[in-house]
């Protein structure tokens, strides 16, 4: 939710995920996604797995690995 907030006066859309799969497909329907945030802790494909495959599909993408706050 603070991610949320602290990025949202610089986009105009927010598109958040469950897992790691649903980010990837993410990115294949929304190619001009120019940054991705993700958790060290994600279901189904886990964050390297994940940046690899975006990165397939576009190379221009920022991604972020941040860390799970507990």
């Amino acid at each position: 939710m603070l991610v949320k907030i602290a990025v949202s006066n610089y986009c105009n859309e927010i598109l958040q995920a469950e897992t790691g799969i649903d980010v990837v497909k993410m990115c294949q329907t929304n190619p001009d996604i120019d940054l991705i945030l993700l958790d060290i802790k994600m279901l189904l494909m886990d964050r390297y797995d994940a940046a690899r495959e975006i990165c397939k599909l576009n190379k221009q993408v920022f991604i972020i690995n941040k860390l799970l706050m507990q």
